[in-house]
């Protein structure tokens, strides 16, 4: 007798147990702050058009640079105006124009420059998306033979 008492003692301690469990109640908390990288997945480079006139990155033999953002909450993107970071010794720059175009990926879907510029633009970010943009300096007098460089920053905030 006294083995089936403890035997029923046990179902018992079982089923109360159970039952306290399917009862619980678990809360889980998080707070997200406002937040953005950027990330730079291909780096642009620059080609020559058929004509000598432009050296860019949307030209044939050229690469666009690829960004990845991710943003947390309320946050913009601010495209700022290219620059020339290197060029050889015997370039002229006189006359030159250096500027950029960018169109949305996914997640920014509709989202573009309008075209190539040279004034900084803003647009607000999403939270997983990615950003194509292009380089170029248009320089009718041409180029001479050496590396070239320029540069846009792109900041989120």
């Amino acid at each position: 007798m006294v083995r089936k008492a403890c035997v029923l003692g046990l179902g018992l301690a079982f089923a109360s147990a159970g039952s306290a469990l399917a009862d619980g109640i678990i809360t889980f908390e998080g707070t997200l702050n406002s937040s953005c990288a950027l990330s730079v997945s291909t780096a642009g480079t620059l080609a020559l058009s058929a004509d000598g006139t432009i050296l860019g990155s949307e030209q044939t033999g050229g690469t666009s640079a690829v960004l990845t953002i991710v943003a947390v909450g309320s946050n913009q993107i601010t495209v700022g105006t290219p620059t020339l970071t290197d060029s050889p010794a015997g370039y002229t720059s006189s006359g030159q124009r250096i500027e950029y175009s960018y169109a949305g990926l996914n997640g920014l879907s509709g989202v573009t420059s309008g075209g190539f510029t040279s004034t900084s633009k803003q647009f607000n970010a999403t939270i997983l998306s990615t950003l194509k943009v292009d380089n170029h300096i248009v320089n009718t007098t041409g180029f001479a033979t050496g590396h070239y460089a320029t540069t846009t920053v792109v900041t989120c905030g």
